[in-house]
């Protein structure tokens, strides 16, 4: 056995050398000379090396017995017209070293009809064969028409541990493994690369051929007119461990597998990556066969304007395709993008979990395409289900899996048409992008989300199952339209219905949600209490018969006991603190009488500045019996000017804060904060007989803000401001003298006060409008203060008393709109008693201090409790 074989050959130079270890010793030897004289022949003989009608201008290495070597290296460069590394016709050639890797390289300087790196056929005698222990590495460079790295021919066989194979030219064909009716094994990685700028470059390329890759397969395939990384043809098998497949720069079409005549391709795992024209991944047709246990395939069309784009193509009858897992990416600037694409009585099989990122997730013409358990197609906006000519798409039929689907479906009419799509289990649902049909649909515990996008989607299916389902719609509720389900077959189980909430106009009731042709499905509203916002009222699911039998769900006005509508949070909140009694209250509260405001003035008006804070709550009513409570906290800041002993004119600040909440009547909560700043101007008359009268105006300007949510949780929120404008007349008399020790007092009051506030029209964040009209009161009060006047040390006075009497709000109509629905009140604070206590000290001759506490009670309005401290320096 020959040591080492090495052959050089340079054309260019007319250069010839034969190496071997012991070449002398091995002269002699058939192949060797057989070998030297093809070799040769341009440069040293007559006419070229000639075998049965075979031309071989440029041959490294030709032999016609059996040999075996520990390793070759062949390096050919030559400009003749048919190049090949190694060739065998009926010979056995073995490569035994598996620690020596070896080498073949062919390069064509000119422009070669055909360059082979190694090429096994039968001459007559029987087919070649060859095996190489060690690693392989083929390498062709040139513009040859055809060239091919590794080709076997008429049954010929070769087993490799290893192999590289790269080949590289312009023409009509480059392929880095061709078997025709021939077999290969690979039982270490086999690495190919086909590229160039040929009419069609092919990585492994097998005509009734038998390959089989236990390692792992990278198969790369680019530029020229076609490119394609496997095809098998004519009964091919192809068997591999893991195969990764890159096609790119196809100018016309790229492929990644193509299995034709009743090929068959059997991997383990699989990745195929296309980018070029009219890209597909794998293309299975004419009662072929694929089975992997996984695939990932991504595919981009890489034309301008899109050429269509298939991530798997499956077609003709007998055609199968069976996958346990698969990723599939098809990209592309075309709408003809197919993630799976089965025609003409083909089969695809999913039996595990299908990852599909495509606009259309299948299309399935006259074909079968099941996807046993998990479907996700949800990854861009929109993706879809299409089956004509008697098509048929299951997805997860026994409900073992999960669904995520975001698109829509649609069939041809056809009765044998079929689209089934499964929702097992809460983490399934559909994304419904577009009006949508399909034969079956199963609610499983998923959701059918038809309010995923803007505007309304219908979904028509015949028949329906499952149990525990969820349907999500949306509704325009001051038209009536809505999202839909139309069932027009059978039906079974429960469902639930979770229509959004929304704060805009409604109508009576809307169009139908669900049409039931069978009636035998029941349906329940899932929103929380069963009942959804709609605007200014509540709305809740009713049934109906309709047209041939079928039972009609759409949404009616929930009414209460009394058989009134019911209001929603957000109206009850705007009812409660958009109300002007709100504004009125604080008002009233900060208006007082005199002795709240000054304290006692009867004792010599002199020039001063004045400080108040108050703090109170109260409840008050607003409109149709809707209520809140408040907590409220004000300062006020004034300046006094006594113009003679009878009259003190003065102006005051005061800033309020409120912190409120609703109690509705449904026991929906809502929160507030109020807030206002008010100016006031005042002239007060004293006389030595104890009368006097207290004139006030003020100007106030009112925020408010609401936050409450709806029955689903979401939050929702507005704001608004208004001004007030008020006078306010005081008149008593105070009856000082009484009791045996002459120092107790009585004052009978009596006050008038108007107000008017100015409306506003704002709107809740949920798209309730709120229109308030302008409100005006007119409110008076009968009081009654007893009391006793101290004299203290140092020449001060004091005093205490008690105090009692009557509000009446004696006019005050106020009107508010929510979505163009009317509210109106008359008189919201009505008529309450108030009774408590005061104190007025002199600390001393310049300044003193006062305080009273006070509640108040009526039928429409309570104060829990106020207090009030005053403080006042005279000059």
């Amino acid at each position: 056995m020959n040591r080492i074989f090495k052959i050089i050959y340079n054309r260019a130079r007319d250069l010839y050398m034969v190496g071997s270890e012991n070449l002398r010793t091995h002269a002699g030897k058939t192949g060797v000379a057989v070998a030297a004289i093809a070799l040769c022949s341009s440069a040293f003989a007559a006419d070229p090396f000639e075998y049965t009608g075979s031309r071989w201008y440029g041959m490294g290495y030709w032999q016609d017995t059996d040999q075996k070597y520990s390793s070759v290296d062949i390096l050919l460069n030559t400009n003749e017209d048919d190049l090949a590394g190694i060739v065998l016709g009926s010979t056995r050639l073995d490569v035994t070293d598996k620690n020596s890797p070896s080498v073949v390289t062919v390069n064509g300087l000119s422009s070669p009809t055909v360059m082979h790196g190694i090429s096994l056929f039968d001459d007559g005698s029987g087919s070649a064969s060859i095996s190489f222990a060690g690693n392989l590495d083929v390498h062709l460079d040139g513009k040859a028409d055809s060239a091919y790295g590794i080709a076997f021919w008429d049954g010929s066989r070769g087993e490799f541990a290893a192999t590289g194979i790269t080949v590289t030219g312009q023409g009509n064909q480059a392929s880095g493994l061709l078997l025709d009716n021939s077999f290969a094994s690979f039982s270490g990685d086999f690495t190919v690369d086909a590229s160039g700028y040929s009419d069609m470059n092919i990585g492994v390329d097998l005509l009734g051929g038998q390959a089989v890759f236990k390692g792992i397969a990278d198969i790369t395939a680019k530029g020229g007119e076609h490119a394609w990384g496997v095809i098998g043809d004519d009964a091919s098998v192809v068997q591999a461990d893991d195969m990764n497949v890159h096609v790119s720069e196809a100018a016309v079409q790229g492929l990644g597998i193509h299995l034709s005549r009743n090929s068959q391709l059997t991997a383990h795992d699989i990745q195929i990556m296309v980018n070029s024209a009219a890209p597909a991944g794998i293309a299975v047709t004419d009662g072929s066969s694929l089975d992997a246990n996984s695939a990932i395939v991504s595919v981009t069309d890489t034309t301008a304007t899109g050429q269509g784009a298939d991530g798997f193509a499956v077609s003709e009858q007998g055609s199968t395709v069976t996958l346990k897992r698969v990723q599939v990416t098809v990209a592309g600037n075309g709408d003809e993008q197919n993630g799976f694409r089965v025609s003409t009585g083909g089969t695809l099989n999913i039996e595990e979990s299908a990852i599909v990122k495509a606009k259309t997730a299948a299309t399935v013409d006259l074909g079968t395409l099941t996807i046993q358990k998990d479907f996700y197609a949800h990854f861009l906006e929109e993706s879809r289900l299409h089956a004509e000519s008697d098509g048929k798409i299951a997805i997860n039929e026994a409900g073992e899996g999960t669904v995520q689907f975001k698109g829509y479906s649609d069939l041809t009419p056809s009765s044998a048409n079929r689209i089934l799509v499964n929702l097992a289990g809460p983490a399934s649902y559909w994304d419904v992008t577009r009006d949508s049909r399909l034969t079956d649909l199963h609610l499983s515990g998923g959701t059918l989300n038809m309010s995923h996008i803007s505007g309304f989607q219908t979904v028509t299916t015949h028949n329906l199952g499952g149990n525990n389902g969820l349907v999500k719609a949306d509704t325009d509720f001051s038209t009536g339209e809505t999202d839909k389900l139309v069932i027009t077959g059978t039906a079974s189980g429960q469902h639930g219905i979770l229509v959004a909430s929304s704060g805009t106009a409604t109508v009576g009731e809307t169009q139908y949600i669900v049409s039931d042709a069978s009636g035998n499905a029941t349906f329940s509203l899932a929103n929380p209490g069963g009942k959804v916002d709609a605007g200014v009222y509540l709305y809740e699911l009713s049934s109906r018969n309709a047209a041939e039998g079928a039972t009609e769900w759409y949404l009616t006005r929930a009414t209460g006991k009394d058989n009134t509508p019911e209001l929603t949070p957000t109206a009850e909140a705007v009812l409660a603190m958009a109300a002007s009694g709100a504004q009125n209250a604080l008002y009233q509260n900060n208006l007082t009488d005199l002795r709240k405001r000054l304290g006692e003035v009867r004792d010599g008006a002199r020039d001063g500045l004045w400080a108040s804070f108050s703090g109170w709550q109260d409840v008050l009513s607003g409109y149709v019996s809707t209520r809140f409570r408040q907590e409220v906290y004000s300062l006020s800041l004034g300046l006094d000017h006594a113009i003679d002993d009878h009259w003190l004119v003065g102006a005051g600040f005061r800033a309020t804060v409120a912190d409120q909440k609703t109690h509705g009547h449904e026991g929906y909560h809502a929160t507030g904060d109020a807030d206002s700043q008010g100016f006031n101007l005042y002239a007060t008359w004293t006389h030595a007989n104890g009368s006097y009268a207290d004139f006030v105006a003020t100007v106030d300007r009112y925020g408010q803000k609401i936050s409450t949510n709806m029955l689903d949780g979401q939050e929702t929120k507005g704001k608004y401001h208004n001004w007030g404008f008020g006078l306010s007349a005081e008149v008593g008399r105070k009856f000082a003298g009484l009791g045996h020790d002459r120092t107790w007092f009585v004052e009978p009051q009596v006050q008038l006060s108007w107000y008017h506030v100015n409306g506003d029209s704002f709107h809740m964040d949920n798209g309730m409008r709120v229109k308030q009209d302008d409100a005006d009161t007119l409110t008076g009060r009968l009081g009654l203060v007893a009391g006793r006047d101290l004299e203290l040390e140092g020449n001060r006075k004091g005093q205490y008393y008690l105090k009692a009497g009557i509000n009446h709000e004696l006019s005050g109509e106020q009107k508010i709109a929510l979505n163009e629905t009317p509210f109106e009140e008359d008189r919201m604070m009505g008529t309450r008693f108030y009774y408590g206590a005061g104190l007025d000290w002199e600390l001393d001759k310049t300044t003193k201090v006062y305080g009273q506490i006070e509640r108040e009670d009526g039928g429409r309005y309570t104060k829990e409790f106020e207090f009030r401290l005053g403080l006042k320096h005279s000059f």
